[in-house]
C-alpha cells in the first residue's frame, strides 16, 4: 500500500470517502474552507485577548522562545474545556456530509513553534518520530491539523510514507495510557523526558520523507498510523497551529480503520473524548 500526500484543489464533502482514503494511508490536504478559517480568525484573536498583542510568524524577533511558549500556554489552557473545544471543532466537521453520528473528539490543541525553536530549549520530544496510535489511541482516529500562517515544507512536519503499513520497532509496548495521564499529560508547560515517549528502535535518518505547503486554513487530514515528526523550523519565521483528532465510536467497536502494523501500547485514550 503506498502513502501519497494528496493536494486536493476542492475539499470532498463526502465524509465516508475521506474515511476510506485516510484509512487506506492517504494524506489530504484541503484547502481553506469558511469554518476553517474563521477558526483560524478566532483563535487569533483569543490569543490577543490573553496576551495583548497579535500573533505573527515574526513574532520570535520581538519576544522570546520562552515568552512565546509562556504566552502559548495561556491559550492551550483555555481550550482545555469540552464545550469550548466543541465550539471550535464541530463547525469545521459538520462541513462535510454523510457524517458518523457518533464522532468523538479530543481538545483543540493550539501548538507554536517559533523560528530555530530547537536551539532555544524546545524539548526533544517535540521532534520525535512516532505514530500517535502508539499513545493509546484508536486505529480509526483521524487526525486535522490547520496552519494559523501559511506554511512551507521547511516549518510544516513530515511524514514517512513508506510506513504506513510497515511495522517500525518502537518502545509503544512501554506506554500505559493512564499514568502517562497522571505523570505527564499533553498540553502542558513542563520539559519532559525524552524517556517517557514511544520512540522507534531503530534507525531512520535514511529513511524517505515527505512534506508538504499549505495556506493558512488548510486541513491536513491524516491517520493516527501516519508515522510522522516534527521538522527543525529554521525557515526564518515561527509556525503556529492547531490540531484536533476525532474517531467513529462505531468504528472503534468494530475494529476499523488503518491496519496496526506495530503498535503496543496500553490503555484507551478515546476515553477521555467527548461526542462532538
Amino acid at each position: 500500500m503506498m502513502t501519497m500526500i494528496v493536494q486536493k484543489k476542492a475539499p470532498n464533502t463526502s465524509w465516508k470517502a475521506l474515511k476510506k482514503s485516510v484509512f487506506n494511508g492517504d494524506i489530504l490536504v484541503l484547502p481553506p474552507s469558511y469554518t476553517s478559517l474563521k477558526l483560524v480568525e478566532d483563535i487569533k484573536a483569543l490569543f490577543k485577548k490573553y496576551n495583548n498583542y497579535d500573533l505573527s510568524p515574526t513574532i520570535h524577533k520581538e519576544k522570546s522562545y520562552q515568552e512565546i511558549i509562556n504566552d502559548s500556554f495561556k491559550l492551550k489552557e483555555t481550550l482545555l474545556d469540552k464545550d469550548l473545544s466543541s465550539h471550535y471543532i464541530r463547525p469545521v466537521i459538520n462541513e462535510f456530509d454523510d457524517l458518523d453520528q457518533d464522532l468523538l473528539c479530543d481538545y483543540l490543541r493550539f501548538r507554536a513553534m517559533p523560528d530555530r525553536a530547537h536551539l532555544n530549549g524546545l524539548r526533544p520530544s517535540a521532534l520525535t518520530i512516532h505514530r500517535d496510535c502508539w499513545y493509546s489511541n484508536p486505529q480509526a482516529q483521524i487526525n486535522f491539523w490547520i496552519p494559523i500562517f501559511d506554511v512551507e515544507p521547511n516549518r510544516a512536519f513530515h511524514f514517512y510514507p513508506d510506513y504506513f503499513d510497515r511495522p517500525v520497532k518502537n518502545s509503544s509496548h512501554q506506554f500505559n495510557y493512564d499514568q502517562w495521564k497522571n505523570a505527564v499529560g499533553f498540553q502542558n508547560n513542563q520539559n519532559k523526558a525524552l524517556s517517557q515517549y514511544p520512540i522507534p528502535t531503530e534507525d531512520l535518518t535514511r529513511a524517505k520523507q515527505s512534506s508538504f505547503s499549505a495556506k493558512a486554513g488548510s486541513m491536513i487530514v491524516f491517520s493516527a498510523s501516519q508515522l510522522h515528526a516534527g521538522t527543525a523550523n529554521e525557515s526564518g519565521l515561527s509556525r503556529f497551529s492547531l490540531d484536533f483528532r476525532v474517531v467513529s465510536k462505531t468504528d472503534i467497536e468494530e475494529k476499523c480503520g488503518a491496519p496496526n502494523v506495530d503498535n503496543y501500547s496500553n490503555g484507551y485514550a478515546h476515553k477521555d473524548y467527548f461526542l462532538i
